[in-house]
């Protein structure tokens, strides 16, 4: 979550990990432990990574979108303008401006469109065949707008994909056949795999709501 919004789907983890906490006798005292464990670490690394963030970005270029303070609020403007960006005691005023700025960035990605010349976007269910490269960066030689543009593509690895997806369907009919056969030896991992696969299946449903390209 620290680098990417889609990373909160690992928040449905905690689901399985206390319902099987609940399940021991000792459960109060471990549900205590995991939650003040998992509190300190995260803090400490969002924290500290959102932290190291602001003190390095301090430069600001007056020809990036809004003079360079993109949607910056006035109060992020003086701190920025006092050299204060590094100071902790400014951490929620620029976190709430950076995460702010994450729902602006959204509004503005236009709706996909394939009837347009240069569409880069695809519907989710042609990512897997590469639908669309991600036109990822350009240049031109010399910088000389009249010359010649190369470009720079992230390509889809059918090959991966497909592979995850026969282990997708492979867990899935386990499962489905330890439910409906009597098994000689019943699964070693029943929780595990219904864990991971619903992850899966979570952020697969999540996922799918975009029409853009994506890096998956």
């Amino acid at each position: 979550m620290t680098t990417k919004v889609t990373g909160l789907v690992m928040g449905i983890l905690f689901i399985p990990l206390l319902w099987q906490f609940f399940r021991d006798d000792d459960s109060r005292c471990s549900v205590r432990q995991l939650v003040a464990h998992n509190a300190v670490g995260f803090l400490f690394v969002f924290v500290a990574v959102w932290q190291t963030h602001f003190a390095l970005a301090s430069t600001v270029n007056p020809a990036l979108p809004g003079q360079g303070y993109y949607q910056a609020s006035d109060e992020y403007k003086r701190i920025l303008s006092a050299g204060e960006n590094g100071s902790i005691r400014h951490f929620g005023v620029m976190l709430r401006d950076s995460m702010d700025f994450v729902g602006h960035y959204q509004t503005g990605v236009p709706k996909l469109d394939l009837c347009k010349s240069g569409e880069s976007g695809s519907p989710w269910f042609l990512w897997p065949i590469g639908a669309r490269a991600i036109n990822y960066r350009w240049e031109t030689e010399g910088g000389d707008e009249s010359a010649l543009y190369r470009y720079l593509y992230l390509q889809s690895n059918p090959a991966g994909w497909f592979l995850g997806l026969l282990g997708v369907f492979l867990a899935a009919g386990l499962l489905l056949v330890s439910l409906l056969v009597p098994l000689r030896q019943g699964l070693e991992n029943r929780f595990m795999l219904v864990v991971f696969l619903g992850l899966w299946v979570a952020y697969m449903a999540a996922i799918s709501r975009l029409d853009r390209v994506t890096y998956l």
